[in-house]
C-alpha cells in the first residue's frame, strides 16, 4: 500500500520551501527531512536543516509532540512558545505507527525523503518494524539519524535521561565548583542537535559521491564528553582526574573569573594573557595586583570585589575599554534587541486573532517567519485526514 502513496507524497512535496530573503543560506534547498523526534534535541537539529532550506515534515503521534504543552508559556494557538521556537516553518502530519495503515503511510513518506531523524529509545524503531535495515530497503539513499542519551548499544543504552543526566554522566558537572543545572541545554544542543546536523550534512555530501545513504548514531552523553578536550588532555598527562581547582578555565584563577560589582551586577574577567590582565588591573586602579594573575580566585576575590563595588559592571567595562577582556554580564533578551538576533513570527489563534512574538534565530540566520505547524495540519494534503485528531482537524 505504501508504494501507492508515493506519487501523492511527491506531488505534495513539490512546492519549494517557505520563501526567505536572498541573504538566507538555502544550501539544503530540495532536501526532504522526515522528523520523528520530539522535545528539543531532534527538533532543534531539524530546525537547523530547515533554516538551511530543507523541507521538514514533522511526524507526530495523535497526542502531538510533548513540547507543544511543556515548552514554556502558551501562545494564542494553544502551543507553547518553545514549540514554535524549534519548529518554525515545518509541516506536521499525524500518524500512529503502531497501526498498520499508518505505518504504510509513513513508509511512503520515507520513500520520498532524503533524511529521517528520530529520537526514540534504542530498539523502539526495530519493535515498530522501522529499523534502518527495513527503511534502507524502502529507500537506499536514505540518511537516518538516531539521537539518544547513550547511543544504541552498550550498558547504558537503555537508561532514561535528560540534559542534566548527560552532563552528570559525561563529567562536565564535576568540573563545576558547585554542580547545578545549567540554564542552557548543553548536552541537547552541543551533544545532540549540532553533531547530528553536522553528520547529516556530511552524509548527504558523501551520498553525492556514492549514491548510498547511511545510518548515524548520536549519543548525547558521548558527544558532550568530547567537549572536555582540554581537561581530559591535561588529566592524561598529570594522571589526576579533572577538577574545578585544577582547571584554569573553570573560574579557579583570579584572571579568569566572574566578580560582583555595584548593585549586584557582575563582571566577567578573561585576562588569561598577561597583557590583558595588566590592562585590567591598571584601568581599575589596582596595579599592585599585576603579579596576582594566576593566583586562586578564592584568594583574591574578597579584595577585588570590595574594590569593584564602587561602580556597576557596565561602568567598569566602559572604563576598561576594548583591550582588557572585560565584559559585563548582560541579559540575553536585551542583547537580542540591540543586535537584531531574533526573527519575528505571527501566530494565528482559533478565533483568527494574531500574536507576534520574537524568537531567537538559529546560528544559520534563517529569516523564515512561519510559526510551528498545527498538529496534523498537512494530513489532508497527503490524503491522511483520517488520522487527524478531531480537536485539531480544523486548525
Amino acid at each position: 500500500m505504501w508504494r501507492a502513496l508515493v506519487s501523492s507524497v511527491r506531488r505534495w512535496l513539490s512546492p519549494p520551501p517557505p520563501e526567505r530573503t536572498a541573504r538566507s543560506p538555502l544550501m539544503l534547498r530540495g532536501i526532504r527531512v522526515v522528523d520523528l523526534s520530539r522535545l528539543f534535541p531532534g527538533p532543534y537539529c531539524t530546525q537547523l536543516l530547515a533554516d538551511l532550506g530543507a523541507e521538514v515534515i514533522k511526524v507526530e503521534s495523535p497526542g502531538g509532540d510533548y513540547i507543544r504543552q511543556i515548552g514554556g508559556p502558551a501562545c494564542i494557538d494553544g502551543n507553547s512558545v518553545g514549540f514554535h521556537a524549534v519548529n518554525r516553518g515545518k509541516k506536521s502530519v499525524v500518524l500512529d505507527l503502531k497501526v498498520p495503515n499508518d505505518r504504510n503511510k509513513f513508509l511512503a513518506l520515507v520513500h520520498s525523503a532524503d533524511v529521517l531523524v528520530e529520537g526514540n529509545r534504542p530498539a523502539v524503531m526495530k519493535e515498530l518494524g522501522l529499523s534502518y535495515d527495513v527503511l534502507s530497503n524502502v529507500n537506499p539513499s536514505l540518511v537516518m539519524c538516531s539521537i539518544t542519551g547513550y547511543g544504541q548499544e552498550g550498558e547504558n543504552a537503555g537508561l532514561a535521561g535528560h540534559d542534566l543526566n548527560y552532563l552528570a554522566h559525561s563529567g562536565i558537572l564535576a568540573l563545576m565548583q558547585s554542580p547545578h543545572p545549567l540554564p542552557v541545554q548543553i548536552a541537547d544542543l552541543a551533544g545532540g542537535a549540532w553533531p547530528a546536523a553536522f553528520q547529516i550534512a556530511s552524509a548527504l555530501y558523501a551520498r553525492e559521491k556514492t549514491g548510498h545513504g547511511r545510518y548515524i548514531d548520536i549519543s548525547m552523553a558521548d558527544s558532550v564528553r568530547a567537549m572536555l578536550t582540554l581537561p581530559l588532555a591535561a588529566s592524561a598527562v598529570s594522571q589526576e582526574p579533572p577538577s574545578w581547582a585544577k582547571d584554569p578555565l573553570s573560574g579557579s584563577l583570579a584572571c579568569y573569573a566572574v566578580y560582583r560589582c555595584k548593585d549586584g551586577t557582575q563582571l566577567a574577567v578573561g585576562g588569561l594573557e598577561h597583557k590583558f590582565w595588566l590592562e585590567f588591573v591598571s584601568k581599575i586602579g589596582r596595579p599592585e595586583l599585576k603579579a596576582s594573575q594566576f593566583k586562586p580566585s578564592t584568594a583574591i576575590r574578597p579584595l577585588l570585589e570590595e574594590h569593584l563595588q564602587s561602580k556597576t559592571a557596565l561602568e567598569w567595562e566602559e572604563l576598561c575599554g576594548p583591550n582588557s577582556c572585560v565584559t559585563a554580564v548582560r541579559d540575553g533578551a536585551a542583547l537580542s534587541v540591540s543586535r537584531k538576533l531574533d526573527v519575528e513570527i505571527e501566530i494565528v489563534g482559533p478565533d483568527h486573532s494574531t500574536q507576534r512574538i520574537r524568537l531567537p534565530r538559529t546560528p544559520v540566520a534563517s529569516t523564515c517567519t512561519l510559526p510551528g505547524p498545527a498538529l496534523g495540519a498537512h494530513n489532508r494534503q497527503l490524503s491522511l485526514e483520517d488520522t487527524v485528531p478531531p480537536s485539531h482537524s480544523e486548525k
